[in-house]
């Protein structure tokens, strides 16, 4: 692998992402990559997920459902005593 023609590869599709983060569609890899998980990452690392073929940008539609919905509540763990 040429490593100067892979970071190229990178930076290039780094110039197309508008924005300081983008959101990622993960696909399926032989190492068992799961296809269809979003994730909001920066451009660095979405380009290296597409160059790296494991991941593809989402599409403005996948991206602003992903936006608005809502980050995961907070687990409420008990203590073992029953106190909180």
């Amino acid at each position: 692998m040429d490593l100067q023609v892979y970071y190229q590869s990178i930076r290039g599709v780094e110039a197309t992402i508008p924005g300081e983060f983008a959101v990622i569609v993960s696909l399926n890899t032989k190492d068992g990559g799961r296809e269809g998980v979003r994730s909001e990452v920066s451009r660095y690392i979405a380009a290296r997920a597409v160059v790296e073929n494991w991941a593809r940008l989402a599409t403005e539609e996948e991206t602003a459902a992903f936006r608005q919905k809502p980050a995961a509540e907070p687990l409420q763990l008990k203590r073992k005593n029953g106190k909180d």
